[in-house]
């Protein structure tokens, strides 16, 4: 027969070995990994909406609202022809915020004769490290 002290080192390892194999085989609880900083950017182009169409006489009105959990370090715009690539206006500013307001208005009557389709495209610099955010919608010209 087990000695009270054999069975008390029996008991210890039984209770131990329990807890290791719950403690191994517990799941995960941990969710998705924190999201990037890149994720956390909203960048919400408030004007011209996705597939807008502009008329004659319609002003072409830039409105962007971007927010961050971080200090951002600038942005830049651009609206670009999508059939050949060429930069129709562009803009930028190097400002340091966690919410920055992009507000431009831009006379496209005066550069566009014909039909166009065009990306306006914003780009979100995050850091000096290279990390960006970007966001684009594409819209229609009709003089």
């Amino acid at each position: 027969m087990f000695t009270k002290f054999q069975k008390n080192i029996t008991v210890i390892f039984a209770i131990a070995g329990l807890l290791l194999f719950a403690i191994a085989c517990k799941k995960d609880k941990d969710k998705d990994p924190a999201p990037s900083v890149q994720e956390e950017v909203v960048i919400d182009i408030q004007s011209p909406e996705q597939n807008a169409v502009i008329h004659t006489g319609d002003p072409l009105h830039i409105h962007v609202v971007i927010t961050s959990p971080v200090t951002l370090h600038g942005y830049s715009w651009k609206l670009t022809n999508k059939e050949d690539g060429s930069v129709l206006t562009e803009g930028e500013d190097h400002t340091h915020e966690k919410e920055l307001t992009i507000h431009e208005h831009w006379d496209w009557e005066a550069h566009i004769t014909g039909h166009t389709t065009a990306t306006l495209e914003v780009k979100v610099i995050i850091d000096h490290d290279g990390k960006t955010a970007a966001k684009s919608v594409d819209i229609t010209f009709h003089p």
